[in-house]
């Protein structure tokens, strides 16, 4: 006489009870609403949990679903589900539940169960059964992540700070043109407010054309969200605080000029008002992070500011 293997005897076992279902899906007296028996033993993560579900009616149309929701042991705040579609005159369906090869161990219980009819979820009363799940020893999970620019990804950054600095250099050429006669407020406070603008603009180009050439990295996507973001940020900033001081210069009709530091040398520095200062440093920081992004091939990085 052979002796069954365990594989043998685990799918006789199924069988067993597939019959032993049909047989009580057939005996209204004998079957509760709702019933859930697992067919399997303990399941291994990375494996799926065999259920039988035993409504106490059957439906009689199409389009119906069932959902089983399972949830972990105590403090993993864990839940699977799994669907299985129903067919008219069919109490018993079997449904399996994919247990992720991460899921920690211990007892998982069928929690709830529900009929879909594609208008109503009906909660169906189930017996909480318990799924024994044997977890993975010495599973690998990362920890941390490396965002690397692909070549295409640094040329855009290279080319958006090249022309960063020509628009930098034309507003300066603008603002210097009337430093003999000193410009009023409102005059300079407009063309600065409107050169920010414009920038918010290229910014939102840039960063479009950024994220289509990650679309295939979520990870790189997510990180050009925060740098461009800060890039956005530090000029909504900058506009807010030229609101603020135009403000309170505009009782004086017009600007003091400045001098800023120069490669020219200390005779032939440019004058510029005082108001565009802080407006020309926001914009050369942000020049020198997209420099630093194509030089470095990251998108996080440390930059750290002058005082």
């Amino acid at each position: 006489m052979t002796v069954p293997s365990f594989g043998q005897l685990n799918r006789i076992r199924r069988r067993f009870w597939s019959v032993f279902l049909l047989v009580l899906a057939g005996c209204s007296g004998l079957v509760s609403p709702g019933y859930v028996e697992t067919n399997s033993g303990p399941v291994r993560a990375g494996e799926d949990a065999s259920l039988d579900v035993v409504l106490d009616k059957a439906p009689n149309f199409e389009g119906g679903e069932i959902q089983v929701s399972v949830v972990g042991p105590q403090n993993s705040n864990a839940t699977l589900t799994a669907k299985v579609k129903t067919h008219p005159g069919t109490r018993v369906y079997h449904v399996s539940v994919p247990v992720p090869a991460s899921a920690p161990g211990g007892t998982w219980t069928v929690a709830k169960v529900i009929f879909l009819t594609g208008t109503q979820e009906i909660p169906l009363s189930s017996n909480n059964q318990p799924i024994q799940v044997l977890a993975n020893p010495n599973i690998v999970l990362p920890t941390s992540a490396q965002v690397t620019v692909t070549l295409s990804q640094a040329q855009l950054p290279r080319s958006e700070a090249t022309q960063l600095q020509f628009r930098l250099q034309v507003l300066k050429a603008s603002l210097t043109l009337s430093g003999a006669n000193p410009a009023p407020v409102g005059s300079v406070a407009e063309t600065l407010s409107k050169k920010i603008n414009e920038e918010l603009v290229f910014l939102a180009t840039t960063e479009t054309k950024f994220h289509a050439l990650a679309s295939s990295q979520p990870q790189l996507d997510a990180a050009a969200s925060v740098f461009f973001g800060d890039l956005r940020l530090s000029y909504e900033e900058a506009k807010s605080q030229l609101k603020d001081r135009s403000a309170r210069l505009e009782r004086g009709g017009s600007f003091k000029l400045a001098s800023l530091a120069s490669k020219q040398g200390p005779t032939e520095q440019p004058r510029y008002p005082v108001l565009a200062q802080a407006v020309f440093r926001v914009f050369e920081q942000n020049e020198l992070a997209y420099v630093t992004v194509a030089s470095v091939g990251t998108l996080t990085f440390d930059f750290v500011l002058a005082p």
